[in-house]
């Protein structure tokens, strides 16, 4: 497989491309964080062309109020993975802008890349023991689905995991049909 090729940017334009992303994502600038590699007394914008300790990890805490972490390790110098962090950052924030953020969600957990946390059961999900028919399923999911939704005061990431539990206990809900 080749390589992916990252024109080189000086940490500091970086972290300023890095800052105005976030500005126009509407993440305020004490909400998010670059982990640096090593610290030094030194300025850091000099020290990100360092192979032994090139990874670069951004933490924010998005409009949801949901914390995420990034990190970086794919290239040889910080100042190229710092780069890679901020594209993907952008990206994120265009696919929110256009309203694909829970499809890409969705196609994370499909993939099993581990790029998202790991569900909970939805029996949990929904407080139903195990066996709960569709019907009584359905009342649970109109109840939380009215707590959860964003619009409601919800998150979006409670009502997508309310959903996907939903989707997960109607398959296992659904009558078995006898072989032809």
């Amino acid at each position: 497989m080749q390589r992916y090729a990252v024109q080189s940017y000086a940490y500091g334009v970086t972290l300023d491309d890095l800052a105005r992303c976030f500005e126009r994502w509407g993440v305020g600038p004490y909400d998010w964080t670059v982990i640096p590699p090593r610290q030094t007394a030194a300025d850091q914008r000099t020290q990100w062309d360092d192979p032994e300790s090139a990874r670069v990890v951004i933490e924010w805490t998005n409009r949801d109020h949901i914390p995420v972490r990034m990190s970086i390790a794919v290239f040889p110098t910080t100042a190229e993975n710092l780069r890679v962090a901020y594209l993907n950052v952008d990206s994120m924030r265009m696919i929110e802008r256009r309203g694909g953020h829970q499809a890409m969600a969705g196609a994370y957990r499909q993939l099993g890349s581990g790029a998202t946390e790991a569900a909970r059961d939805p029996w949990d999900v929904f407080g139903l023991a195990r066996g709960a028919t569709g019907e009584e399923i359905d009342r649970r999911y109109l109840k939380l689905a009215q707590q959860r939704h964003p619009d409601r005061g919800g998150t979006t990431a409670a009502f997508q995991e309310l959903t996907t539990a939903r989707d997960a206990l109607m398959q296992m809900t659904l009558p078995m049909e006898a072989p032809s």
